[in-house]
């Protein structure tokens, strides 16, 4: 480190052992011509310092965050397959079931498209987070198609085209499950 010519000796010591100083202010030191300077220093300093705390927090806030939604994706594709589904088979007839499983199923797809986006703009904000990237990509992909698909769905059930609603019903479960796996699963591969 260079420092100007009317730092004192007791200057050079203080400067040494201000564990605050970052690159650019290492930098600005080499400029440093009087004492008045070196406190402008030190309060830059731990702006500097305060600033890559504050960007460090908030990257492991991010990757946290990371994790929670995907845990939020994962508990919300759980409870509605193994609470509410089988509950309303128990307790509601046959008509009954289809009317409560059309109003809920979009509004389940919707919401675990809305937390995909969330993973995604999370992912965005880490560097280097490309696992968990893909897998929002994955979430988003899989439950913007299910969504779609549930007008057909609905229309292959109402018309009595078994084989359709089979086919359309077995794609939205087989991707619900990947999306399950893959937001289960991501952090083993991170």
């Amino acid at each position: 480190m260079l420092i100007g010519k009317c730092c004192t000796r007791r200057q050079r010591v203080r400067l040494r052992h201000a564990r605050l100083l970052s690159p650019s202010a290492t930098l600005w030191l080499t400029t440093c011509q009087c004492s008045t300077d070196y406190l402008k220093l030190l309060s830059h300093g731990r702006i500097v310092s305060l600033m890559s705390d504050l960007l460090n927090r908030m990257e492991e806030f991010m990757e946290a965050l990371q994790y929670l939604i995907s845990g939020l994706i994962c508990g919300v594709i759980l409870f509605q397959t193994a609470l509410v589904a089988p509950s309303l088979f128990k307790l509601l007839s046959t008509d009954d079931i289809g009317a409560v499983l059309r109003h809920i199923f979009p509004k389940f797809f919707i919401a675990l498209l809305i937390l995909g986006i969330a993973l995604m703009v999370s992912a965005l904000l880490v560097a280097g987070s490309f696992v968990p990237a893909a897998v929002a990509l994955i979430t988003i992909v899989a439950m913007f198609i299910c969504y779609g698909i549930v007008p057909a769905t609905n229309a292959a059930r109402d018309t009595g085209r078994d084989k359709d609603f089979q086919k359309l019903h077995s794609l939205s479960v087989g991707l619900t499950l990947i999306v399950l796996l893959a937001n289960a699963l991501w952090f083993l591969l991170a």
